[in-house]
């Protein structure tokens, strides 16, 4: 009984595993096809062309500006969202009355579609009739009528938060569940030899969560590099390609210049940037002291 069941065990993953085939793996060897080839569909050019589309994208200076601006958006929001994550994480894994409910709340911004919500904040930051302008007035900490979506900075400032509303309680959610493994005998041991509060977040609780550390910062490094349907619905990239990441600029060159074959050599390069990140960051927040 047990020699057949263990055999067959195997063919099981194999509906799985054709699920993935059909949905990463066939696409990405066909961007990767295509970033080989010279596709245009204004100028109607097609063929083979090698790494020329990779050599021109080293040369890009706005593929390389919008490539940092990816980072630069992820390297401002994920530490962010991880500071901000581990606390609501450890202020719902204390009992309380009301508990129950306020961890349903907390999920409703990540469970909202991006586009949705880019446009509420679309309109929070409003020059004209947004509640963020009106209450910095009345504090007098800024004019009335700022375009806070028309200048650079405060563009991108916008957008970083936006992004942070939404994505925190991802992070929340996953540091919960690493909390909810934790053995409470571990805290009564530190207590036991006279460690407070910080001694039991030091030596049990962020050493026994940096795997799930791990695996928030890594996914929310990813998305944020490929953050795409928040800044085309706030800000379009502007103003003047302040907050156009390279996924923004991967759209413009696919469907506003409809450059086939070196949309898909950025596409590549994207999803490599992707990786990279989230392999590293996990390796780092992974490794021992």
């Amino acid at each position: 009984m047990t020699g057949p069941r263990d055999r067959s065990a195997p063919w099981m993953a194999v509906p799985a595993l054709a699920v993935v085939a059909a949905v990463v793996l066939v696409p990405s060897l066909l961007a990767v096809w295509r970033s080989l080839e010279r596709r245009d569909l204004v100028s109607q050019e097609a063929g083979f062309a090698g790494g020329a589309n990779y050599a021109e994208l080293a040369h890009d200076s706005r593929a390389l500006a919008s490539a940092g601006r990816s980072l630069l958006f992820a390297g401002v929001t994920v530490p962010i969202e991880a500071v901000l994550g581990l606390s609501l994480a450890l202020l719902l894994a204390v009992p309380f009355r009301g508990r129950g409910p306020m961890r349903a709340v907390m999920l409703v911004p990540w469970v909202l579609p991006s586009a949705i919500m880019a446009m509420a904040w679309a309109l929070v930051f409003h020059d004209s009739y947004g509640p963020f302008g009106d209450l910095l007035a009345r504090a007098g900490l800024a004019e009335r009528g700022v375009a806070w979506l028309g200048r650079p900075v405060s563009a991108f400032l916008c957008a970083a938060a936006a992004d942070v509303w939404k994505t925190t309680p991802f992070v929340a959610v996953i540091l919960l569940a690493g909390l909810q493994t934790i053995p409470r005998d571990l805290y009564d041991a530190i207590e036991v030899d006279g460690g407070g509060p910080w001694h039991r977040f030091r030596h049990v609780t962020l050493p026994l969560l940096r795997p799930y550390l791990a695996v928030a910062i890594s996914f929310r490094a990813i998305q944020a590099l490929g953050v795409f349907d928040l800044l085309w619905v706030l800000t379009k990239g502007g103003p003047a390609g302040a907050t156009e990441t390279l996924a923004l600029y991967l759209y413009t060159v696919v469907y506003r210049y409809g450059r086939i074959g070196y949309g898909s050599a950025l596409t590549v390069a994207l999803a490599s940037l992707m990786l990279l990140a989230g392999l590293g960051l996990s390796a780092l927040i992974r490794r021992r002291r």
